[in-house]
């Protein structure tokens, strides 16, 4: 067997150059809706509570990959990341396994970058307040990324966690980045020209009535059955839904099924990430915008395989024969 490249957190990290791998990202998701990629649908399963998902995938030109990851909010009162799993990295050619790496940071990596696609296109070059709902991992990622495309004149953050919120405004310290504690939910809410909600919650913390109507809203929480991040207002209200994927996040989002359930959008006002470049070609549309993730196989081998080429290019990470 091959010696495969071993990649720590700490080194993918460090190798990612943020506009580069945003780009890739881009990429990757116009490859996937020309119908370039093979994402069979993930296997889901609840143990103790918690999600874990099996999520494999090939892209042309990338390889095949597959992501082993679950989701542990419990994680947090010890000390570890909230969204463990590894990723592994195969030749499409050979079959052959070239590097295994931590599924947490590419997680948090590919789910920003997504994230960055469509404030690039919806809030481009813009600045104003950007609004985070929960503090914890995907928001410290998606804090890194956003200065890269929108300047935040403010930062402010809400979590149900008192101490979560603090520890993010001292990572946003730590960027640079002045970040303050909301005072409550519907005060982040009327303030956010972007807002990203980053949380673990089972019913809506987006509310249509609170929000601007001039708004850019990720959300990339309530991924599993009968969770909601977003309120059936947003919906009305919206001007422009986008999704990563339309069958995903039929299947898996249950603020996109509840909508399209409820008459608020059909199947046909949805766009995915793929086509919102040439979708706003003509000039992107005002109003309240919403971008839904539920993450996508996809995203993982297109990461995985950039930040391959990377470390093989920088000459990082460890080799292992197995």
């Amino acid at each position: 067997m091959p010696e495969i490249l071993v990649l720590d957190g700490d080194t993918l990290n460090s190798i990612v150059d943020i506009p580069e791998f945003v780009d890739v990202i881009e990429a990757c998701f116009r490859k996937y809706s020309r119908g370039e990629a093979d994402i069979p649908q993930r296997t889901v399963m609840t143990i103790s509570g918690n999600w874990w998902g099996f999520m494999p995938g090939y892209v042309k030109g990338s390889g095949v990959a597959i992501k082993i990851v679950s989701v542990i909010p419990a994680n947090r009162e010890r000390g570890l990341p909230t969204i463990p799993g590894v990723v592994t990295l195969f030749d499409e050619d050979t079959g052959m396994p070239l590097s295994i790496m931590d599924g947490a940071v590419v997680t948090g990596l590919r789910t920003a970058a997504a994230s960055m696609v469509s404030v690039k296109y919806l809030r481009p070059g813009e600045s104003g307040v950007v609004v985070f709902i929960g503090g914890g991992y995907q928001a410290r990622y998606h804090l890194r990324f956003i200065t890269h495309f929108f300047r935040p004149e403010k930062v402010l953050v809400y979590d149900i966690r008192r101490e979560a919120a603090e520890g993010f405004v001292r990572y946003a310290a730590e960027l640079g980045v002045d970040a303050y504690v909301a005072d409550s939910l519907s005060d982040a809410l009327a303030n956010g020209d972007i807002i990203i909600e980053a949380s673990t919650t089972e019913s809506p913390v987006v509310l249509g009535s609170h929000l601007k109507r001039d708004v850019h809203v990720v959300s990339i929480g309530a991924h599993t059955p009968e969770s909601r991040a977003l309120d059936d207002e947003v919906f009305m209200i919206a001007s422009l839904v986008v999704v990563d994927s339309k069958e995903a996040t039929s299947r898996e989002s249950w603020d996109i099924r509840d909508a399209i359930s409820n008459s608020l959008i059909t199947s046909d006002d949805i766009i995915e990430l793929g086509e919102l470049g040439a979708r706003v070609a003509s000039g992107r549309p005002g109003g309240v915008t919403v971008y839904k993730s539920v993450g996508l196989a996809l995203q993982d081998v297109c990461a995985a395989r950039y930040l391959y080429n990377k470390a093989i290019e920088k000459g990082v990470g460890s080799r292992v024969r197995i």
